[in-house]
């Protein structure tokens, strides 16, 4: 009773490990419970990607998905492997996060979006390897 939370977490012996385990000495966690507020959620998520991604880059990133059919299967298979990761660094964490509708929680929250960018950054760079690749074809001396 000496100590405080301290050592709430010691994993050494089995209650502080459960307690580690169970995340105790945070605040639980509530994902979304509504569909209302997941789109509210993503709509927070997508003004926080324009404004620190930027929207210019998006046009790039969306390009891939246009030559999907084009594309070896090893490719195809690695970009819908980066749809699959970029769902649950976007979507999925928004879910967990249920992002408060208060505009002040908005600087704490694009922490935990940064690596959603990583993902969009590839697809951009995709994109403009697919531009300068279209016009070098176009370009080509006959």
């Amino acid at each position: 009773m000496t100590n405080p939370p301290m050592n709430w977490g010691y994993a050494r012996t089995v209650e502080g490990f459960v307690q580690t385990l169970s995340r105790g000495q945070f605040e639980g966690i509530r994902p979304t419970d509504s569909l209302a507020r997941l789109v509210a959620g993503m709509r927070l998520y997508t003004d926080i990607a324009l404004s620190e991604f930027g929207w210019l880059f998006f046009l790039p990133a969306l390009l891939p998905f246009t030559f999907l059919h084009r594309m070896t299967s090893k490719a195809r298979t690695w970009l819908l492997g980066l749809v699959a990761v970029y769902l649950c660094l976007s979507l999925f964490m928004v879910a967990m996060l249920n992002p408060p509708p208060d505009k002040a929680a908005r600087g704490m929250l694009k922490e935990f979006f940064a690596p959603s960018f990583l993902i969009l950054a590839l697809w951009t760079g995709y994109g403009l390897v697919l531009i300068g690749t279209v016009t070098a074809r176009i370009r080509k001396p006959s």
